[in-house]
């Protein structure tokens, strides 16, 4: 989740005073829905089972929701559980994988991932150990917005506010301890990686997200911001990217097995809402 004002203050001036080229928006037939009242911070998005899954992050109950593809609540599930910052959720077959990862300050000494059963009882723990870091808040790379289950691998991929380079860290669902490995994978975007989603029926990769605040800063200000989303192939190469229309704070994404790519936003200048992208 950004901290609006926090991030904009780890910024210099001359940073704040950067552009960036634009890049025309997709053409995309786009539906929007409002988001249930109690999911107003929705920083995650999974198309599984035949229906959505999101949670909200840090400061909200520790809850993960179901809904349906119109936006209406199907279950609203307390779990005994903290939420420091949730930033991130993926199914990976039975399990629902939740990821307690949000970094924005760099302080963070080990992340926690909790695996849910179909019955959403937590069953499984993982500690992931971080390595040293004497970062400023929102100028580094060890921020997390993301857990992709993909190539039958859950990943984690960096927001990477320094360098804008997302990169992929393979995690081990089988080690309940373990260090944040070598990442596998890295590509650099014009955007901060808010969610990514695996393509149905394709070895491909969906990474969504917003441009950094330095490059938006008078647009921010205003609550609105500039998304966007990349299209991976399987060995993490880039294949295109591109501006998607949209322009609020977009946490959540996942592509359905139809090929349509939903999109859950954070309350702001508009309600938090659920978008679909029917061509993108």
């Amino acid at each position: 989740m950004l901290r609006l004002t926090s991030a904009i203050a780890g910024y210099s001036l001359m940073a704040l005073m950067s552009g960036c080229v634009p890049t025309p928006a997709a053409e995309s037939s786009l539906n929007v829905q409002p988001l249930p009242v109690a999911l107003g911070e929705s920083s995650a998005l999974s198309c599984e089972h035949g229906s959505l899954w999101s949670l909200n992050d840090s400061g909200n109950k520790a809850e993960v929701f179901q809904l349906s593809f119109s936006a209406q609540l199907q279950r609203q599930q307390a779990l005994k559980l903290t939420n420091r910052d949730w930033e991130a959720l993926a199914w990976a077959g039975d399990v629902l994988w939740l990821a307690d990862v949000g970094n924005n300050d760099g302080s963070r000494s080990e992340l926690q991932l909790y695996g849910l059963n179909r019955q959403l009882k937590p069953e499984q723990r993982i500690r992931i150990r971080m390595p040293e870091s004497s970062s400023l808040p929102y100028q580094h790379d060890v921020d997390f917005e993301s857990l992709v289950y993909w190539q039958q691998q859950l990943w984690l991929v960096s927001k990477s506010w320094k360098s804008l380079t997302a990169r992929f860290y393979p995690i081990n669902s089988s080690a309940p301890e373990q260090s944040l490995p070598q990442p596998r994978y890295e590509v650099t975007l014009p955007f901060l990686v808010t969610d990514a989603s695996a393509v149905p029926g394709t070895d491909q990769l969906v990474l969504v997200g917003y441009a950094p605040p330095q490059q938006r800063f008078w647009q921010m200000i205003q609550g609105k911001f500039e998304v966007w989303m990349a299209l991976l192939d399987g060995e993490g190469k880039l294949i295109k990217q591109q501006q998607l229309p949209v322009d609020t704070q977009v946490e959540g994404a996942c592509v359905d097995p139809a090929g349509q790519l939903w999109l859950s936003s954070e309350v702001g200048y508009k309600p938090a809402s659920l978008y679909r992208l029917l061509h993108w």
